[in-house]
């Protein structure tokens, strides 16, 4: 900003008194008449211009007032120095650059939810163009040269990489078959270049095909099918800010809408063999089906690996939440049972270990049993593995599947 102060000059004074030569004529005479006049009131009219002209002065600087706008607005040269805040999707045109002169500077910031345009004046450009525009909670100076205006950006502090709060995810009331409801939250997104933040809950439609805002289509491309998982997707357009949500059959690259550049995966949900979403809860990144899922039974399965398909989101690792059991009827025999993950190696289990579960030989009892309540790391098709040390036809195997941990990217 310019100088915001403007100079005083003491004016009206006699520049050129009489020569004081001893004489003690009438104009060496001294008279309050003559020295009011050129003294005292040119010494009055500058002390009282210089207090104004400092007030003035104080007035322009940046913090002597906020105002408010919520409607388009055209900034005048009284808003030099003030924060003018802004909601909604409103215009605010600056001063004529011309007209304010170089003293002039204002600072714009973008209080709501909607995109905020700050406008040249007339054919006056601000950084060479005609308009530029203010995401939420962005902050612009502008500064006049004169003729345009130039501006100086304040982005949002950046959130943490791989950042997430809130954002649930959950059936919603009204249709809880097609429909499920986000809550309010922030993270940073996939690449670690924008905060996406959702100021409001969101309701998205699986069964519809895409469009902006709540209670509108949510699905990225095609149509709701059975027994699929999909993903769920904070998006935001980095032109506008508008930050929406996703479906995708996709766990990495999402069909995006026009225009929709930045992204971060938030959960997933899964439709049954009727093509409804499946009820279930979520806090953080626990997510647990509101009824546990009978996933697997085999009876006499062996004692090599075999690799169980869960009811947990696939294209993505989550520590599946299960229950593991054997049941030996006439137990002959001593078993030992494991559950691992396919990223480590297949071990053998033993009943003096490594084991989850085991049942002791003991001819003459109806049956034995023995589970464990187990969260295992799957594999990206959803897959875990399990082993046990003997097998026989009186032997069975089941595994119950209560939900999943899904760390939504915390990690990347």
């Amino acid at each position: 900003m310019g100088n915001p102060y403007t100079s005083v000059s003491v004016a009206n004074y006699n520049a050129n008194p009489p020569p004081d030569d001893g004489s003690t004529g009438s104009s060496n005479l001294l008279k309050w008449s003559n020295h009011i006049t050129k003294i005292g009131d040119p010494l009055k009219t500058a002390v009282e211009t210089i207090n104004t002209n400092t007030l003035s002065a104080f007035g322009k600087l940046f913090g002597n007032n906020i105002t408010s706008f919520a409607t388009n607005a055209t900034l005048t040269s009284s808003h030099q120095g003030r924060l003018i805040v802004a909601s909604n999707a409103i215009t605010i045109t600056l001063p004529s650059a011309a007209t304010v002169g170089t003293n002039f500077v204002v600072a714009i910031k973008n209080v709501g939810t909607a995109t905020v345009t700050i406008d040249g004046n007339g054919t006056e450009t601000i950084d060479g163009a005609g308009a530029i525009t203010l995401t939420p909670d962005e902050t612009a100076i502008c500064i006049s040269d004169g003729s345009n205006f130039r501006s100086i950006r304040g982005a949002p502090d950046a959130l943490p990489r791989s950042y997430l709060a809130g954002l649930g995810l959950s059936n919603n009331a009204t249709d809880p078959n097609n429909d499920v409801d986000i809550a309010v939250g922030e993270c940073r997104d996939s690449a670690d270049t924008a905060n996406l933040v959702l100021t409001s809950a969101l309701t998205k439609q699986l069964d519809v095909s895409w469009a902006v805002g709540s209670n509108a289509g949510g699905l990225d491309t095609g149509a709701k099918a059975n027994n699929t998982w999909y993903h769920v997707w904070l998006i935001r357009r980095s032109d506008t800010g508008v930050v929406d949500a996703l479906f995708s059959t996709s766990a990495t690259s999402p069909t995006m809408p026009t225009n929709y550049d930045q992204k971060r995966r938030i959960g997933a949900v899964k439709t049954d063999g009727s093509g409804n979403i499946i009820a279930f809860t979520q806090m953080g990144d626990e997510f647990l089906w509101d009824t546990p899922v009978a996933e697997h039974t085999s009876s006499n399965p062996g004692t090599t690996a075999v690799m169980v398909y869960l009811s947990v989101p696939s294209g993505i690792q989550v520590d599946a939440l299960i229950t593991f059991g054997i049941q030996d009827n006439s137990p002959t025999l001593n078993i030992a049972g494991l559950v691992t993950s396919p990223d480590v190696s297949d071990t053998a289990p033993a009943v003096v270990g490594p084991f989850d579960v085991f049942t002791l030989a003991n001819p003459g009892t109806e049956d034995t049993t023995d589970a464990v309540y187990k969260e295992v790391r799957t594999n990206t098709s959803n897959q875990i593995r399990y082993r046990l040390s003997g097998s026989d036809a009186e032997v069975t195997v089941a595994i119950t599947t209560h939900g999943w941990r899904d760390r939504r990217g915390r990690d990347d």
